[in-house]
C-alpha cells in the first residue's frame, strides 16, 4: 500500500509540470508515436548547432588531419561493426590545428578513397570560470584544456556534431537522421591511444550496450518533490544561468586511463562536449566546474550495487563541491550496476536523512575490445543527469496521453515501467531518456523529444540556484520563450524571451479556448537581447484554469517566430 501511495505521489508531482508545458495548437504537430500509439505533441524547436554555425559566418578553415588507413581492419568488422571506415591520424597535423586554435574548422572524414565528410564546426566553452582538476591525494592538476567545436554535417541543418580536438588525438559524434556516427582512436593492447581510427555508425555495432538505469524499480524513493529546502548558489558562480557539473572518477577508471590523468581529463570533457550540446538542443546550458580524480583506492570499491554506491556520493560530498550536480563515473566490470540517479533534485540540498541530492552515478563502457564506444559513455551521462533535472523514463507509465487525458507510456522499445503496454515494438530513434539501445538504437538528433524535454525545461525554469539569462553578458543565439516563473501562480507572474535580432514583438495570453485575454506586447520593437514581461492578473477578470501565452515576433515584414506556452492560475 506504501509502494502505491509512494507511485501515485511521483505521477502527481510528474504530470502537473507536464499538463502545464504540453502545448497544444499553435507551434505543435500532434503526431502519433509508432511504438504505443500515443499521441504526443512534436515541438518545432531550433537546433542549437545548426545556429551556431549560421551566426559563425563564412570563414572556415579546412581541417584535413585524416587519410585512410592501410592496416589490415578486418579483425574490426568481424568482431565489433558490420561496415566502418578506417584512417590513420596525421600527428604532424593534428598539432598544426591544434596550435593554431582556429575559431571555424571545417573537419574532413575520409569515409572511401573518393569521398569527404565535411563537418562544419566552431569553437565553444565548455567550462566554468573556475575550473580545476584535483586528485584524492590533495594535487591540482595543471590541465591543458583541448579545442571543444559544435556543428553540422556541411549542407544538413538538421544533423549535429561535438568533435574535440587536442594535441595528438581527436574525440567526435556526429549525428544525423540516419544515426550516431562515432570517430575515435583504436586503443593498442596495453589500452594506449593510437594514430589507427575508427568512424562507425552505432546502428552497425554487432555488439550491444549493456547500459540499464537503476531508476527504474525505485521511482518511490528516489523521486523527490520540494518538501526539504533548497541550496541557492553553493561555491559555484552564482552569475551563471547554466547547470555547472562536478564529475568524479573511480579509481578504476584512473586505472583504465592507463593511470594518465590527461588521457582521462581530455576523454570527460570531450564526452562533456557532447552531453553539452545534447542539453543545448533543449535550451538548457550546461558547463563542466570540475574533476576530481581517484588516483588511489576510493570508498566505493566495496560496494556491489548502484543504490548503495548513490547514498555514499550524498554521504560523502554533502553540499561540498563547486557545482549544481555532481556525478560519479566508473568503468568497473567486476558487479553488474547499472546507472542511477536522484530524480527531480536540481537545487535542492543533501538531505542526511536518506543520503539524498544532486548526485548521479554512471557505470560506463568507454570501448569494446579497444574499439571507443563514446556514444554509449554520452548516452548514460546525459541520461542519469536528466533524472537529476526531473525526467523519468520513455517506457515509464506516466506520461499523459494526447487526447484521451491519460497516463501512458512514450516509447515501448522494453516492458513498461507499469501496466500501459505488454508488448515492445522496434525503435532505431530512440531519445535520451529510453531504452531503445538495448535490442534497437538512439539516435542523439532526437534529443530528449518532446514530453521528457518540456519536462526538464520546466524544471530548469524553476531552478532558482541558477541565474535568469538576463544577467548574461551574451546575446542569445536563438530565439526562444521561456516558461514563466512561477508557475502554477497567483496573483503574478513573470515570462521572459530572447531575441538574437532586433524585431517586432507581440505578447499575447489566451484561455483555454483560444480566447484572447491581454495583449502584454503589441508589435513593439525591441533590440536583441533577454527580456522579462510581468504579468498581473488582478487587472483582469481570470479565474483559475490552464492559459496559454504566446509570442510572435517579425521582422522585415516575415514571420521570424512563433512560440506558444501554457501556464496555470490557481486562486
Amino acid at each position: 500500500m506504501e509502494n502505491m501511495k509512494n507511485k501515485y505521489t511521483v505521477l502527481k508531482m510528474l504530470i502537473i509540470p507536464l499538463l502545464i508545458s504540453i502545448v497544444i495548437g499553435f507551434n505543435y504537430d500532434n503526431s502519433v508515436n509508432v511504438n504505443t500509439g500515443i499521441k504526443t505533441p512534436e515541438l518545432n524547436k531550433v537546433n542549437y548547432a545548426a545556429e551556431l554555425i549560421s551566426k559563425a559566418g563564412n570563414n572556415f578553415n579546412k581541417a584535413s588531419i585524416f587519410s585512410i588507413s592501410n592496416k589490415d581492419n578486418s579483425k574490426a568488422l568481424d568482431e565489433f561493426a558490420k561496415t566502418a571506415s578506417f584512417l590513420t591520424l596525421d600527428s604532424k597535423e593534428i598539432k598544426k590545428l591544434y596550435n593554431a586554435g582556429n575559431k571555424n574548422i571545417i573537419l574532413e572524414i575520409p569515409v572511401s578513397t573518393d569521398n569527404n565528410l565535411e563537418i562544419e564546426l566552431t569553437r565553444v566553452n565548455i567550462f566554468s570560470k573556475d575550473f580545476e582538476v584535483k586528485l584524492s591525494d590533495g594535487r591540482k592538476v595543471n590541465y591543458k584544456p583541448g579545442l571543444y567545436y559544435r556543428g553540422i554535417i556541411k549542407g544538413n541543418s538538421n544533423s549535429i556534431a561535438a568533435v574535440s580536438i587536442f594535441e595528438n588525438s581527436v574525440i567526435g559524434i556526429i549525428s544525423n537522421e540516419d544515426g550516431d556516427y562515432v570517430l575515435g582512436t583504436i586503443k593498442d593492447k596495453d589500452n594506449n591511444n593510437t594514430s589507427e581510427y575508427i568512424f562507425y555508425n552505432d546502428k552497425d555495432l554487432k555488439v550491444k550496450s549493456k547500459f540499464r538505469c537503476d531508476v527504474e524499480d525505485s521511482y518511490g524513493k528516489l523521486y523527490k518533490g520540494s518538501s526539504y529546502k533548497h541550496i541557492t548558489t553553493g561555491q559555484k558562480d552564482a552569475t551563471s544561468d547554466a547547470i555547472a557539473v562536478y564529475f568524479v572518477a573511480d579509481y578504476q577508471t584512473y586505472l583504465d586511463a592507463g593511470s594518465n590523468q590527461t588521457n582521462l581529463i581530455n576523454f570527460v570533457t570531450g564526452m562533456f562536449n557532447n552531453t553539452a550540446l545534447l542539453y543545448n538542443n533543449e535550451s538548457i546550458p550546461t558547463e563542466i566546474s570540475g574533476f576530481y580524480i581517484h588516483n588511489s583506492a576510493d570508498p566505493y570499491l566495496n560496494y556491489s550495487e548502484s543504490f548503495g554506491i548513490l547514498k555514499r556520493i550524498g554521504g560523502i560530498w554533502q553540499d561540498d563541491y563547486p557545482g549544481d550536480l555532481i556525478q560519479l563515473i566508473s568503468t568497473r566490470t567486476d558487479q553488474s550496476f547499472g546507472g542511477i540517479a536522484w530524480v527531480n533534485v536540481l537545487c535542492q540540498s543533501f538531505n542526511p536523512g536518506d543520503s539524498s541530492g544532486r548526485f548521479s552515478f554512471s557505470n560506463i563502457e568507454t570501448s569494446y575490445n579497444n574499439y571507443p564506444t563514446y556514444s554509449w559513455t554520452v548516452h548514460v551521462v546525459t541520461h542519469e543527469l536528466g533524472h537529476n533535472v526531473g525526467s523519468m523514463h520513455t517506457h515509464a507509465c506516466v506520461w499523459p496521453v494526447l487526447p484521451s487525458n491519460g497516463i501512458g507510456a512514450i516509447d515501448s522499445c522494453v516492458q513498461a515501467e507499469g501496466t500501459c503496454f505488454t508488448t515492445t515494438r522496434a525503435n532505431y530513434n530512440g531519445t535520451i531518456m529510453s531504452y531503445c539501445h538495448i535490442d534497437y538504437a538512439v539516435n542523439f538528433t532526437k534529443g530528449f523529444g518532446p514530453l521528457p524535454g518540456d519536462t526538464i525545461r520546466y524544471a530548469y525554469s524553476l531552478a532558482r540556484c541558477l541565474d535568469s539569462a538576463l544577467n548574461s553578458s551574451e546575446l542569445p543565439l536563438a530565439y526562444n520563450l521561456l516558461q514563466n516563473y512561477p508557475n502554477p501562480f497567483n496573483p503574478s507572474t513573470t515570462i521572459t524571451f530572447a531575441l538574437p535580432e532586433e524585431g517586432f514583438v507581440t505578447l499575447t495570453v489566451y484561455d483555454i479556448t483560444g480566447r484572447e485575454v491581454v495583449k502584454l506586447v503589441n508589435n513593439q520593437v525591441y533590440n536583441a537581447g533577454v527580456f522579462k514581461t510581468y504579468f498581473n492578473t488582478t487587472e483582469h477578470s481570470m479565474a483559475s484554469g490552464v492559459y496559454l501565452y504566446r509570442i510572435d515576433v517579425i521582422r522585415n515584414n516575415s514571420s521570424k517566430y512563433s512560440q506558444i506556452r501554457k501556464m496555470v492560475l490557481i486562486k
